[in-house]
C-alpha cells in the first residue's frame, strides 16, 4: 500500500481533478428575446475563484425597471452554487432568456460542460436549461419562481489540463 501511495504522489498531474481556483469569475445577467435587442444586461462582475462565495448579487437592487432577484454565486472546484437564501418569493421575468452568464476567461482547465446536480438543487430548473458554448456557461431562469429555500447546484465538467 505505501508504494502505491508513493507512486500517486509522482503522477504527471493531468490525471488528477482540477478545479477552478485562482481564476477568475467573470458574471452578468441578461434578458432578452432577440439576443442582438437585449431588454436588459448588467455590467460584468468579476471575482477570484478561492474559498467562500465569489459573489454576493444581492446589492445591484433594481435596473432599468428590472427587479435583480438577489443571489449568491460560489465555485466551489468543479461545482458552481447559485444560492436564493436571502430573497422573499418572486417570479423571474419571462423571456427567451433570461439568466446567467458565467465565464472563466481562457486558460486551463477550460469549461466544457454542465449539469445539474439534481441531488443538490432545490430550484425548479430543468437540465436543458444550462448550455455550454464557447467555454462560456448560461443559465435560463426564465419564468421561474424562487424564493429562500432555493438554490441551484451545478457540476461543471472542465477539461483536463497537459503538462508541457
Amino acid at each position: 500500500m505505501r508504494m502505491f501511495l508513493f507512486l500517486l504522489a509522482f503522477l504527471p498531474a493531468p490525471l488528477f481533478a482540477e478545479g477552478l481556483d485562482g481564476r477568475t469569475l467573470n458574471f452578468h445577467i441578461e434578458t432578452w428575446d432577440d439576443p442582438a435587442e437585449p431588454l436588459f444586461e448588467t455590467g460584468v462582475l468579476t471575482a477570484p475563484v478561492g474559498p467562500g462565495v465569489e459573489l454576493d448579487v444581492g446589492t445591484l437592487g433594481r435596473k432599468a425597471g428590472f427587479d435583480l432577484i438577489p443571489l449568491m454565486v460560489d465555485v466551489d472546484g468543479d461545482r458552481l452554487t447559485l444560492d436564493f437564501s436571502e430573497t422573499g418569493p418572486q417570479d423571474f421575468y419571462t423571456s427567451r432568456f433570461n439568466g446567467y452568464v458565467i465565464d472563466f476567461g481562457k486558460g486551463c482547465p477550460m469549461l466544457t460542460g454542465a449539469r445539474l446536480d439534481h441531488d443538490a438543487t432545490t430550484l425548479p430548473i430543468g437540465g436543458k436549461r444550462l448550455t455550454v458554448e464557447d467555454g462560456v456557461l448560461r443559465v435560463n431562469v426564465s419564468g421561474l419562481v424562487t424564493d429562500w429555500q432555493q438554490k441551484a447546484v451545478i457540476r461543471l465538467e472542465l477539461s483536463p489540463c497537459t503538462g508541457g
